[in-house]
């Protein structure tokens, strides 16, 4: 295959090849179909040779209705096997969450009762008063400071409750960290959303720590 060339002002422009069986090499051939044109060029061949091609009738341009079917039954089942899953990362996140909330109410508490001089309560209930009750739905964190100008009377320093359906239960005494931060009793609270559960433990020293599963 060779090109011929004729003289132009300043350079020598190729003629194309006219093949025996088609139209010239850089012609297009006569697609009806726009989308049915394939752009190829010759091995070896530079810009100039590109040439265009169109695609043989009957080819397939899509999804089959049974390629279609498997393809959505496949995708339901890995729903259906994530769905457990994805529920149960939700209900942790969400125990996790409370979890360390309560905690830091804790360490509050103990840090409140060491720079405070005085005894710091924790327990069920609003304001300055406890409800006596197990359930830890609100919590609140109040104790007395000696530096206020009614040093004998308690004052609310948190209040704290429960987000969403995760329930908190704890003892219905009431949890008091003394000057040294250190408490009488070891406590334990226990964080439930729906089968994931944390165990809060105070231990006597005023440390708290966390464990998976029922108290």
């Amino acid at each position: 295959m060779g090109l011929a060339y004729h003289a132009v002002p300043g350079r020598l422009r190729p003629q194309p090849f006219m093949p025996v069986d088609g139209p010239p090499i850089g012609d297009r051939w006569p697609c009806t179909n726009l989308a049915d044109k394939v752009y190829k060029s010759n091995r070896g061949g530079s810009m100039s040779q590109r040439h265009t091609q169109c695609r043989k009738p009957g080819g397939s341009h899509g999804f089959t209705l049974i390629e279609l079917m498997v393809t959505v039954a496949v995708m339901v089942i890995l729903a259906a096997i994530a769905a457990p899953n994805m529920t149960e990362l939700i209900n942790n996140r969400r125990a996790a969450g409370q979890t360390e909330e309560l905690v830091a109410s804790l360490q509050l508490a103990r840090a409140e009762a060491i720079r405070r001089n005085a005894r710091v309560t924790v327990c069920a209930g609003a304001g300055v008063t406890c409800s006596g009750s197990s359930n830890w739905g609100s919590w609140t964190i109040y104790g007395r400071d000696r530096t206020s100008a009614t040093p004998d009377a308690d004052e609310n320093i948190r209040e704290s409750s429960v987000a969403g359906a995760v329930a908190v239960t704890g003892p219905t005494a009431s949890i008091v960290y003394k000057p040294s931060g250190m408490i009488d009793t070891q406590r334990q609270l226990q964080v439930t959303k729906s089968t994931t559960q944390r165990c809060v433990t105070i231990l006597i020293s005023g440390v708290v720590s966390v464990a998976k599963g029922a108290c």
